[in-house]
């Protein structure tokens, strides 16, 4: 036999080496180097291929701030101005969902969970909504794209082709104040109802067992006068009290549907002069939302009826257990 021909060795692949394959006749040809510069034919279509590559005008300039670029088929969007079209409120109580009060900050019952409490929270000032029950929150865009399933894209096109959003008239103006109407306070009833809550606080192992977890002793309940509120029996109390069921109703301390407001809390009152002036109620049981309640109305400083009239000095807390855990520890 013969010697084998050259073209039919495979050499090893390296550095600068050759490698023999065979074109369409069986005779081996050399394969160019990678990065070597191809002549004619192919190599010329490809320079003119890059040549027209080049030649094509760039994309789109990057949006300035404030803008946002949808998609390549859609012109920016100010998003700023977008948004002074449609302001949070008006979009919210568009789609239903009725907000309480007439100040900067509004309440309604969430649209994205099931409650009755009203914790859907919008805020005029940063246009920003929030719910303090099932923990959702943003702003316009964010509310839109929740209330109809929709990506951030649809949203911003959704309220682009729509024309500047108002809330739905539903009430005359005389309704309107009488229904955002807040009561006064009640002392005497909320006096009674506080003394209802304590008389139950000495009577619930379980609520007794969550104050001391969170280090308030029952010196410091009975000092500060907390209380525990059941799931019923405050409005037999009161009527045992001699209350009529009017005040009872407009006490702020039932919900819709006669629910006392303060089930399953611990309450904690605000007094002033040996009365009650305000309550306070924060669940126990860490599963049940939203966790804190108040009747509605100007919420007072926790603690300010108890420093006399020029007290030296005192120390402020952001949260309601924060200062009881300052008056355990003997601070004002």
């Amino acid at each position: 036999m013969g010697r084998p021909r050259e073209a039919a060795l495979r050499r090893p692949r390296g550095r600068g080496r050759l490698q023999p394959w065979h074109g369409a006749g069986g005779r081996a040809r050399t394969a160019p180097r990678r990065g070597a510069r191809s002549h004619g034919g192919a190599g010329d279509a490809l320079a003119g291929r890059e040549a027209r590559l080049a030649a094509q005008p760039a994309g789109p300039p990057a949006p300035r701030e404030g803008r946002l670029a949808v998609t390549a088929a859609h012109a920016p969007v100010d998003l700023a101005a977008l948004k002074e079209r449609h302001p949070l409120g008006d979009v919210v109580e568009a789609t239903g969902v009725a907000l309480r009060g007439r100040g900067r900050v509004r309440q309604g019952v969430c649209p994205f969970h099931e409650e009755a409490e009203g914790s859907f929270t919008v805020y005029a000032d940063s246009q920003r909504w929030y719910c303090f029950g099932c923990g959702e929150g943003g702003d316009v865009l964010d509310f839109v794209r929740r209330a109809e399933g929709l990506s951030l894209p649809e949203a911003i096109r959704r309220l682009d082709a729509s024309p500047p959003t108002t809330a739905p008239v539903r009430h005359t103006a005389s309704k309107r104040r009488n229904r955002d109407a807040v009561p006064p306070p009640d002392p005497a009833l909320l006096t009674a109802a506080a003394r209802y809550y304590a008389g139950q606080l000495r009577r619930s192992r379980e609520a007794r067992a969550y104050l001391a977890s969170r280090g308030i002793g029952p010196e410091t309940a009975a000092r500060l006068g907390l209380g525990y509120a059941p799931r019923r029996g405050l409005r037999e109390a009161l009527a045992s009290a001699g209350f009529a069921a009017g005040r009872v109703r407009e006490s702020g301390l039932f919900l819709e549907r006669g629910r006392e407001r303060f089930a399953g809390m611990v309450t904690v009152p605000e007094i002033a002069g040996g009365r009650v002036r305000w309550l306070a109620g924060r669940v126990i049981d860490p599963e049940r939302s939203p966790r804190f309640q108040a009747p509605p109305g100007p919420k007072p400083v926790l603690g300010m009826g108890r420093l006399g009239p020029a007290p030296p000095w005192a120390v402020v807390a952001e949260g309601v257990f924060d200062w009881l855990l300052l008056s355990e520890w003997g601070l004002p």
